[in-house]
């Protein structure tokens, strides 16, 4: 599928102030030479512009603050495909999954996952499948997560989201900036969703049905994290 390197130097700037810092992802370039807000990103939000209460351009990448969601931010942006004029969308959702003031549970939570990513790639031609890539050195995290996503109800929201690729990474705040705001035992993910050319024609309701699609698994994955928190 598609892999990058993005510099997410200019989105730092606006997340110091905030809650959560991104810390992780690429380090290629965001489009260069072409306008940094163009039409394509104005269609995303006005496909979603019910969803949102807030959004900010952030020299590229977009940051959406959704009205109501189980997602805390959004996060996308457009890159080109080596030297084609196709390009591919990423959107990044970050999703906050566990908080407990003592913490005991946190540093359990923590443990089993810290180092945890899993990226799945779902294919339609020649036929349905989906390739699984397991990217984090913890064992026991990835096999967690590994039996989340393959929870019947999860894989089916994914299948059917019209999704190239989706990314599931724990998201460390201990490894994060001296800006961080939350307690570093906080358990968040970051899930990013790709999206190649070809739809071009329907990307509103792809827009739409991904937005709903997150939602979901984001609360099934937040519901999963709980119920090994209590075990």
């Amino acid at each position: 599928m598609w892999r990058y390197n993005i510099n997410f130097s200019k989105i730092l700037k606006y997340l110091k102030e905030k809650t959560f810092i991104l810390s992780f992802l690429f380090h290629n370039k965001i489009m260069k030479n072409e306008k940094i807000w163009s039409e394509k990103e104005r269609m995303v939000i006005s496909a979603l512009r019910d969803k949102i209460k807030e959004w900010k351009d952030a020299g590229g990448l977009i940051i959406v603050k959704p009205t109501s969601a189980n997602f805390k931010e959004m996060y996308f942006f457009r890159e080109r495909i080596g030297i084609s004029v196709d390009y591919v969308w990423n959107f990044v959702f970050l999703i906050q999954t566990f908080d407990d003031n003592k913490g005991d549970v946190s540093k359990k939570l923590f443990e089993i996952f810290k180092e945890t990513s899993i990226t799945l790639e779902l294919f339609s031609f020649p036929f349905k499948r989906v390739k699984f890539s397991i990217n984090g050195k913890n064992q026991e995290g990835n096999d967690k997560l590994l039996s989340f996503l393959k929870k019947e109800n999860v894989m089916k929201l994914m299948k059917d989201s019209m999704t190239n690729e989706f990314e599931f990474k724990f998201y460390d705040l201990s490894n994060s900036t001296a800006y961080i705001k939350l307690d570093p035992l906080t358990i968040c993910w970051l899930i990013t969703a790709k999206k190649g050319p070809g739809d071009e024609w329907r990307f509103p309701a792809y827009l739409r049905k991904l937005f709903d699609t997150m939602n979901k698994i984001s609360y099934e994955l937040r519901n999963y994290i709980v119920s090994l928190g209590s075990m």
